[in-house]
């Protein structure tokens, strides 16, 4: 689309295509999005800060066996993603709904002989809370 002789000013310009800002994802959806993704991350994988992320996703073929381990191995996951997303807020200071005040396993089932569901609360400091499902480990049938 061609721009007016003001738009155009002394930038050189001749044709733009409107510059759209992005939509940001914001709220509760924010901290879920930074909470699942460290959750999600394999520790040691990021190699900007190879402290990031669990060991949530090397359950998959680990040697656990007994379901009681994984649902304590899973808890421990939990609450090291609940530090390092405490930290980020001390550092980045987000807004109160984008803020993490909790995150707890409330749900945790075997499925099969070797697969579990788990479910996790996450709230923010105003009250917000969302139940998360985690991805489903186990055999596919």
């Amino acid at each position: 689309e061609p721009l007016t002789q003001a738009e155009i000013g002394g930038g050189g310009k001749l044709f733009t295509f409107r510059y759209q800002a992005p939509v940001a994802v914001r709220g509760g959806q924010a901290l879920i999005n930074r909470w699942i993704l460290t959750f999600m991350t394999p520790r040691g994988s990021d190699p900007m800060d190879p402290t990031r992320g669990t060991f949530f996703p090397s359950l998959i073929g680990s040697n656990i066996a007994s379901i009681s381990d994984v649902r304590d191995a899973v808890a421990l996951a939990i609450d090291d993603c609940n530090s390092q997303v405490f930290a980020q807020d001390q550092i980045n200071k987000p807004p109160a709904d984008e803020q993490l005040a909790a995150a707890d396993l409330v749900g945790f089932s075997q499925v099969g002989a070797d697969g579990f569901q788990a479910y996790v609360n996450i709230s923010n400091p105003t009250g917000t809370i969302v139940s998360l499902p985690l991805p489903f480990i186990g055999t596919p049938r």
